[in-house]
């Protein structure tokens, strides 16, 4: 094996907006071991989820593919093993890989309802030898999370649930693995709610004195839960000091990457939304930190990125080819300030039986260096100057000054809507997608293949 292929720590959140990290310009908020982080690396300040919601950003994750392409379009869907995702190829090419935490993307061996008390189906691994699975968030009390280590299922841990996975994780960075490259998926469920943490961060945070963003029509509301929010931060952030500080200690025999980002944000109030499901920033933009000791320290990226770019990313470093099917860009000119053609990435929230009023209606939406555009389901369109108005508190849509950049916006979101498969402006539902309601076990139901890459 090439000595040139990394090592790769990958570390995914869950539910962190990069607006609550320090580096990204929270002077409220304590993140200084993933702020050290930006300064080895490159920040990348326009990271999008593909679709803001759990299990159909996981999705993209692995496969590279937008949720209309995967067919993986609400929470507890099951990501279809045919396939080609980040764990099969990296394995194919010599990677040792192991998976630690939160999964949610489905392929129990056992009724839906009741993932994490029955191992995965042996075909539903997506090419993670080593598993240690956690249940998705509900509680991270010890002795409250069912476990699957492997073949084993529903074991239990006296712990609470972020250290016993940076504990499993030390673990893993002390095996000798031969002269083998590694991958190590690290996935914590905070900053997820519920807001059940030790004392020392439940108390870190006084909500009277925390400032929540112009966007946010009715402060009171929501700041007790802010200060909750952020104590679940600063302990996803000392889970991760501790995981970077052994890693540092570690002879390897080649360099090791780290990749630090997660699979949505959260309202919190933003725009009078309490939850995700929105394409508004707080929703759907999220944190991405990239850490390659070949690469130049201390970059800001501003260019839109994805999560769909995250397998493209992996594998060139990796020096294995991206699959045909996949809808991502590799960022790894990105990193050193080298040539960069695309012009926006597409944002979607799809329709499904279980949205909810407090979410936006269903969307989509494309994003450019200067400019977001969001189309909703019943014709309405948005506008935002991102560089004007970050917080996006004014529509330009009505604007006639701007209508050009209306049109421009319109033609990329089509574009990508034919390139990933979406039938948009169709009807969401409409023949091409499955819910959990039609599919009660939760398993794949094709309705048409991904959309290859031209």
């Amino acid at each position: 094996m090439n000595l040139d292929c990394p090592n790769i720590l990958f570390i995914l959140c869950d539910q962190l907006r990069a607006r609550s990290v320090g580096s990204y310009g929270n002077e409220q908020a304590r993140t200084p071991n993933v702020d050290r982080l930006c300064e080895r690396g490159t920040r990348f300040n326009a990271a999008y989820s593909t679709f803001p919601v759990c299990t159909p950003a996981r999705a993209s994750i692995h496969s590279g593919l937008m949720p209309s392409a995967c067919h993986v379009v609400w929470n507890n869907q099951t990501l279809d093993p045919n396939y080609p995702c980040l764990a099969d190829l990296l394995g194919d090419n010599g990677y040792t890989t192991a998976f630690i935490g939160k999964w949610h993307i489905g392929g129990y061996d056992g009724p839906q309802g009741h993932d994490y008390r029955h191992p995965l189906k042996k075909t539903h691994r997506h090419g993670w030898k080593d598993l240690f699975l956690i249940t998705h968030g509900e509680d991270y009390r010890p002795g409250q999370t069912p476990t699957i280590a492997n073949d084993q299922a529903n074991l239990r841990f006296d712990q609470w649930q972020p250290q016993w996975q940076t504990d499993q994780a030390l673990k893993f960075l002390t095996e000798d693995v031969g002269d083998k490259p590694w991958i190590l998926s690290l996935n914590y469920g905070i900053p997820h709610e519920p807001y059940r943490m030790p004392d020392q961060y439940q108390r870190m945070f006084d909500s009277k004195n925390l400032q929540l963003p112009p966007n946010v029509p009715n402060p009171e509301a929501v700041q007790a839960e802010l200060a909750q929010y952020y104590g679940l931060i600063a302990w996803l952030d000392d889970e991760i000091g501790r995981v970077v500080e052994r890693l540092q200690t570690l002879k390897q025999k080649r360099r090791t990457v780290i990749v630090f980002t997660s699979d949505h944000g959260w309202n919190l109030g933003s725009h009078g939304l309490p939850a995700k499901c929105s394409l508004y920033d707080e929703s759907a933009c999220v944190p991405l930190i990239i850490v390659d000791p070949n690469r130049p320290e201390g970059r800001i990226c501003d260019e839109p990125v994805s999560l769909i770019d995250l397998m493209p990313t992996l594998l060139d470093m990796a020096g294995a080819r991206s699959p045909n099917l996949a809808q991502g860009t590799s960022l790894v000119p990105l990193l050193a300030a080298g040539p960069w053609k695309r012009k926006s990435i597409y944002l979607q929230v799809i329709q499904h039986p279980q949205h909810l009023d407090r979410w936006d209606p269903p969307s989509r939406g494309v994003r450019t260096r200067q400019y977001k555009y969001i189309q909703r389901c019943n014709g309405e369109q948005l506008l935002f100057d991102m560089q004007l108005d970050p917080f996006e508190l004014e529509n330009l849509a009505d604007d006639g000054n701007y209508r050009e950049q209306i049109n421009i916006h319109h033609r990329h979101l089509l574009q990508w809507a034919e390139f990933v498969g979406d039938p948009w402006p169709k009807s969401a539902m409409g023949g091409v997608y499955y819910s959990v309601q039609d599919n009660p076990e939760g398993e794949m139901q094709m309705h048409g293949p991904a959309t290859p890459n031209p």
